[in-house]
């Protein structure tokens, strides 16, 4: 198991688990869109690059099973560090990936 700041490389697989959160949230909220998976891949190539935008992933055995993602803002005060997903893989859930060893 590793966490490890993600790479353009990994897009395609990060854009695959965040569909699968898009998906999730449907179920619950049918108001919620669910994006195609070619608009994710565009959105999240343009903000892979971002230099305020960070995504890193939870890899275990070669494939990745988590992604949180978020930037960071310059306020008047200080600055401040906003998430926008955190999403861990249905069958990696409960195993304590997100706690300190």
């Amino acid at each position: 198991m590793k966490i490890r700041k993600a790479t353009k490389k990994d897009i395609k697989e990060i854009t695959e688990l965040l569909h699968e959160y898009d998906l999730y949230e449907h179920k619950i909220d049918k108001k919620h869109k669910v994006e195609k998976i070619k608009d994710l891949i565009s959105f999240n190539t343009k903000l892979i690059k971002h230099p305020r935008v960070a995504f890193f992933v939870l890899e275990i055995n070669g494939k990745l099973e988590g992604v949180i993602n978020g930037e960071y803002r310059d306020t008047a005060i200080n600055r401040v560090g906003i998430f926008h997903n955190i999403f861990v893989s249905k069958d990696c859930r409960g195993k304590g990936y997100g706690k300190k060893s």
